[in-house]
């Protein structure tokens, strides 16, 4: 029902971009007028006069200013409001109001402009044809798993034997020479080091080999063309070491001790199916995922249309932040690596607008299906949130609370992929055959 009796005109200047000129009537904007001056008349206060007992032409010329704001906070998005459902559009992002003119006894006018969600035309999306990786967990990967746990476990000591052998630590003293000069900040006492070719410099661990402790060597290696000293990258370089000590590493037996100088009150056997379980959780997830990325592959490539630039943006600005995170993490900075924010920005562009693609395809299938999330799902989540975060129920409720859309959202998502999935067409195929086929791709 359209109670303010506007008028407007709708176009579109791009595909997700909406363009309205609105004008409310003049007797409409009296109207507010009055109501306006009339709840301010009685909080209104002036010198002579008590509360609520001011003259209404002394609240109109006293309050014009207040009166203003008041009727422009409430009647533009009304009218924004009214517009939008009444042509079914779905903004997105703020709304950008211009040309606005105003008097309390005038026809009111502006200029409205934002983004909207597109309209996605679906095409058949059940059926979408999957291969999906057979679940197999084998002895062979638990065993990798204990070997881990094992080099985890390990501890160094002194070699049995007096020279240096592939796969050895040493404790060691180096300093680099080049074109017969120290290299600054290269000289290195009591270093430990393991002799691996992809440990250390090229060529050096071979050179290594055979040396006995207490030895002292001059070694003759080029520096690889990356190497972060620039004035030494791709030249050949001296180093002279000297052994000081040659230890071995030492894994510990694979038996119920061994678990329980983990922390572990179980014996070998509990823990090795307990690692069974835990891979074959990551692996039902990853197969899971996998599938997932086919179907959104499937569904991106069968499907095109307009992307808000709204939300597009906003996607590359959080992916950009999570790249900075990322690069802090790690000990680095943006600036060493030469990336700018605009250089950024233009790397995650793409992804950006695929995961944007991406969520409006799985909406617009929710929508389609007639997807909702009900009370008891929602109930049946939070306890879930709940035992995994060992969060109290006062904190459930607030988290969920806050960020309400968002799980809503989510969980919506979850059950389209579940929806496809199940409608899918799906071929078993064996993981290293899969890996084969990607591989000649």
């Amino acid at each position: 029902m359209n109670e303010l009796g506007l008028k407007a005109t709708v176009t579109r200047p791009e595909p997700c971009k909406v363009c309205i000129e609105i004008a409310i009537p003049k007797e409409k904007i009296e109207e507010r007028a009055d109501s306006a001056f009339s709840q301010i008349q009685k909080v209104a206060v002036l010198p002579g006069f008590r509360q609520g007992k001011v003259p209404a032409d002394m609240v109109r010329k006293n309050f014009a200013k207040i009166a203003r704001d008041e009727m422009l906070q409430k009647l533009v998005p009304e009218a924004i409001e009214h517009v939008a459902q009444e042509n079914n559009f779905s903004p997105v992002g703020e709304t950008n109001v211009e040309a606005l003119e105003f008097d309390f006894d005038k026809e009111m006018k502006f200029k409205v402009t934002f983004e909207v969600k597109p309209e996605v035309k679906l095409q058949d999306y059940k059926g979408i044809k999957v291969e999906k990786e057979k679940l197999e967990v084998g002895e062979q990967q638990v065993n990798e798993a204990l070997e881990n746990l094992r080099q985890r476990a390990a501890h160094l000591e002194v070699a049995g034997h007096d020279d240096v052998k592939k796969g050895d630590f040493v404790v060691l003293d180096y300093e680099m020479f080049h074109e017969g000069k120290p290299v600054s900040e290269t000289k290195v006492q009591n270093q430990v080091a393991q002799v691996e070719d992809d440990q250390l410099l090229p060529k050096f661990a071979e050179q290594m080999v055979g040396m006995k402790k207490g030895e002292h060597k001059e070694i003759k290696v080029t520096m690889p063309a990356d190497f972060k000293r620039k004035e030494l990258a791709g030249k050949e370089v001296m180093v002279k070491i000297a052994i000081n000590e040659i230890k071995e590493k030492k894994l510990p037996e694979l038996n119920d001790d061994f678990v329980k100088e983990l922390g572990e009150n179980i014996t070998l056997a509990e823990l090795k199916e307990r690692i069974k379980k835990n891979i074959t959780a990551q692996e039902e997830a990853r197969i899971k995922k996998d599938i997932e990325e086919q179907i959104v592959n499937s569904l991106v490539t069968a499907h095109e249309f307009p992307l808000p630039n709204v939300l597009v943006e906003k996607q590359v600005d959080y992916l950009v932040e999570r790249t900075k995170q990322y690069i802090t993490q790690q000990g680095g900075t943006t600036e060493a690596l030469g990336l700018t924010e605009e250089i950024m920005r233009a790397k995650v562009k793409h992804d950006a607008e695929r995961q944007v693609k991406t969520l409006l395809l799985l909406e617009a299938i929710g929508h389609n299906e007639k997807m909702e999330i009900t009370e008891e799902e929602l109930r049946q989540e939070m306890e879930k949130t709940r035992d995994i975060y060992k969060k109290t129920q006062e904190e459930v409720n607030e988290f969920f609370e806050k960020y309400h859309s968002q799980i809503i959202s989510q969980m919506i998502e979850d059950k389209v992929f579940k929806f496809l999935t199940d409608n899918a067409q799906i071929t078993e195929v064996k993981a290293k055959k899969k890996n084969k086929d990607e591989e000649k791709q």
